[in-house]
């Protein structure tokens, strides 16, 4: 990721907590949140649409990667957190299991 990307990333972010109840972006570290209003360019515009739903949002898939470490790391309860964990870890497994199939090197150099 280069810089203007990551600026840009910080103007999403930062437009969709500025969209969140106050006791949510309260659970956000202050030094992150004061960190993507320093590093946000000015010039990348993002309005959020209130109209739409987060997932409606027209935003990079980085930005949807960092909000899902943020909801994960800061704003879901312990229990969320196992649910969160457990589908995550079975879909990495899942992938997994792609691979192992695909390139299985037992049957690599069988065609």
């Amino acid at each position: 990721m280069n810089s203007d990307e990551i600026s840009k990333i910080a103007v999403e972010l930062d437009g969709i907590l500025g969209n969140m109840p106050m006791e949510l972006v309260n659970k956000i570290p202050q030094e992150l949140r004061r960190a993507l209003k320093e590093i946000k360019q000015e010039s990348y515009q993002f309005n959020y649409d209130n109209s739409k739903t987060l997932k409606e949002q027209k935003i990079s898939p980085k930005t949807r990667g960092i909000l899902a470490y943020l909801y994960k790391e800061y704003l879901c309860s312990n229990a969320e957190k196992n649910i969160y964990n457990k589908k995550y870890y079975n879909y990495i497994e899942k992938q997994e299991e792609i691979k192992r199939k695909k390139y299985n090197p037992n049957n690599i150099f069988k065609s």
